[in-house]
């Protein structure tokens, strides 16, 4: 029989175990695969460890980066403890030979220590997580660039740690994990070559929707799923919705997700009392997110700057539909399934919005694509073709 690896996951970024962003998402479905055949241990936040055990990880080592996360401090005072932290734990920790540390994020408070781990631990392998640049940011979270803005201090130091992180994975990670073409191609050359750089589109959890009856008659016209965060659209939503209600009164949007924009979203809404028509349910997960995916009639996905994402799929597995703008990711991500809009423009987007709930033929032929595509995202086959990968490289 052979001997199992140990495979370290370095996340020290998680700083709230009540959500997950798409790359906890990642790391936690692998690490659930890949335990029944390597040691893992987890090198993360007292948050992430907690994060993991929510999700069933409560079998695997954890070794803990820093105390839980003061509100008082901000996310830069975070990542810089958490990157402190990370560098002592690398020059005190030795990991065995043929170890493997993966990064789950491309924060250099992840990237790093995991570099560190490389160079002072003989014959280890890294693999660098690289799944969202942040966006250039004197245009911010806008892929069609077409408006010019002043940045925030916070977006630049953002960016400068991004492009620090970039650099290290690129030269030193033995196999890089991205999410889509685009990405792919800035880390293929002559010392990696392409099969080093595997495209992670993540996946979803296909049997679950089939414990939830499907309703007849459904309570919201749409919904979204998300961190509350600037790269989701989230406050662009709701000027979306506004636009949709103009033409369909008492049309209901349901949110699930929360985030650093929770408090904003919740503010826009009541200026603009749209309190009875976009409901806010907090984070979801399992069989209460299903419910109200089952109760909705499309999905929506109004990013403006995205390398691809799962949510959308989530909820095309319950035979729903979607709106989308038309991101160079989400053409391989989202071949069909979904309509696709102008980036930016959100008279189309809530016409496209209006056009799925009106046209039932159309409606029908993409609920039907939907499904299709969305059950070829299952997590336990996308986890094992990842492991494959990997381990031939």
């Amino acid at each position: 029989m052979q001997d199992k690896k140990n495979l370290f996951f370095y996340a020290s970024c998680i700083h709230r175990s009540d959500t997950m962003s798409g790359g906890d998402r990642i790391f936690i479905e692998i690490a659930k695969i890949w335990k029944e055949k390597d040691n893992i241990i987890m090198i993360t936040s007292k948050e992430g460890e907690e994060l993991c055990k929510k999700y069933g990880l409560n079998d695997l080592r954890y070794i803990v980066i820093g105390k839980h996360f003061n509100k008082k401090d901000s996310p830069a005072v975070l990542f810089l403890k958490r990157l402190f932290s990370g560098i002592k734990l690398s020059f005190n920790q030795k990991l065995p030979k043929n170890s493997l540390i993966y990064s789950t994020s491309n924060f250099i408070s992840d990237a790093f220590p995991s570099f560190l781990l490389k160079i002072l631990n003989k014959k280890i392998k890294w693999i660098g997580g690289y799944y969202l640049a942040p966006p250039n940011p004197f245009f911010g979270y806008d892929e069609s660039k077409s408006k010019l803005r002043i940045p925030k201090l916070p977006d630049i130091l953002f960016y400068i740690q991004d492009k620090a992180s970039k650099f290290l994975i690129n030269k030193f990670a033995d196999i890089v994990y991205v999410t889509s073409l685009p990405d792919k191609n800035q880390f293929i050359k002559k010392s990696r070559p392409e099969n080093k750089v595997l495209i992670i589109k993540g996946g979803i959890d296909i049997k679950t929707p089939d414990k939830v009856k499907n309703k007849k008659i459904k309570k919201f016209d749409a919904v979204f799923l998300g961190r509350f965060h600037r790269e989701k659209g989230v406050l662009e939503l709701v000027d979306i919705w506004e636009k949709v209600l103009k033409f369909k009164k008492g049309a209901k949007l349901a949110m699930i997700g929360n985030g650093p924009l929770e408090e904003e979203v919740k503010r826009k809404i009541k200026q603009k009392n749209l309190e009875k028509n976009i409901i806010l349910f907090g984070f979801k997960d399992g069989i209460e997110k299903i419910k109200i995916f089952k109760d909705s009639k499309i999905v929506l996905h109004p990013a403006q700057y995205d390398s691809g994402g799962m949510a959308a799929c989530e909820a095309m597995i319950c035979k729903i539909p979607g709106v989308s703008y038309d991101l160079e990711a989400l053409k391989t991500y989202y071949p069909k399934g979904m309509l696709k809009t102008e980036i930016g423009n959100q008279n189309q987007f809530a016409r496209n919005i209006l056009l799925l709930l009106k046209d039932k033929k159309l409606y029908n032929k993409l609920s039907k694509d939907a499904y299709e595509l969305a059950k070829t995202w299952d997590w336990n086959k996308r986890a094992g073709q990842i492991y494959k990968q990997t381990f031939k490289n």
